[in-house]
């Protein structure tokens, strides 16, 4: 977040000499667990203990601040739906943060299928899930079918149920992606098979494998 770079570059501005780095490892602020807390780690080439007293620092600061780091715009879907739905933004990006895969989630949640099946029927919409048997499904049929699926909650059912609909098979395949970005530039990924699926105005991403499971199909090659 911004106030992270705020810290870490006020920090810097007072660094020992030799450090190389200062490397910040927060988690997410929503979360409960009283064993799970923030880490920061200097590395050097000068004195170590110096660098740990740096280290514990910033900590320090990060503690002091922890207040500006309290989640206070999570809303219901019906409610993002709303916002969205008001917005003049497009595209407008809302993230279900309880079902977040880079956070070692499933990424098979159909709670925003759901919401936007009730609540979200005038909005063209586009909603990643992950389900191996409907991916299954889509392939056996083939784009171009209409059928009936049961979306979601098929790796982790402890949350939700699956969410039961009918759509058109737009798409089906397995594909490899070279990433681009701030983040694993140039890593050769996989997601398995996928197929897209219309649902009125929404479309439906289906995968076999969520995005934090990026099994790589070679070594990771920077361009």
């Amino acid at each position: 977040t911004g106030i992270f770079a705020d810290i870490r570059r006020e920090a810097l501005e007072e660094a020992p000499e030799g450090l190389l780095e200062l490397c910040i490892f927060p988690v997410q602020p929503w979360l409960d667990v009283p064993e799970l807390g923030l880490s920061v780690v200097a590395t050097t080439t000068g004195d170590q203990a110096e660098a740990n007293a740096f280290a514990e620092s910033v900590a320090s600061r990060i503690w002091q601040r922890r207040e500006e780091f309290t989640v206070d715009r999570l809303m219901l879907p019906e409610h993002a739906i709303e916002a969205a739905t008001r917005s003049i933004t497009r595209p407008f990006l809302i993230a279900e943060s309880a079902d977040a895969p880079t956070a070692g989630a499933s990424g098979d949640s159909p709670a925003m299928v759901a919401a936007l099946l009730e609540f979200g029927t005038d909005l063209a919409s586009y909603v990643p899930v992950v389900d191996p048997d409907a991916v299954a499904a889509c392939h056996d049929a083939g784009a171009g079918s209409r059928l009936s699926l049961r979306v979601g909650a098929s790796i982790d059912p402890r949350w939700w149920s699956p969410v039961e609909l009918e759509g058109d098979v737009l798409r089906v395949g397995h594909g490899t992606y070279r990433l681009e970005g701030e983040s694993f530039t140039g890593m050769e990924v996989s997601m398995g098979r996928y197929a897209t699926v219309a649902v009125g105005s929404m479309r439906l991403h289906l995968s076999e494998r969520a995005g934090w499971d990026v099994r790589a199909l070679g070594a990771a090659k920077r361009k």
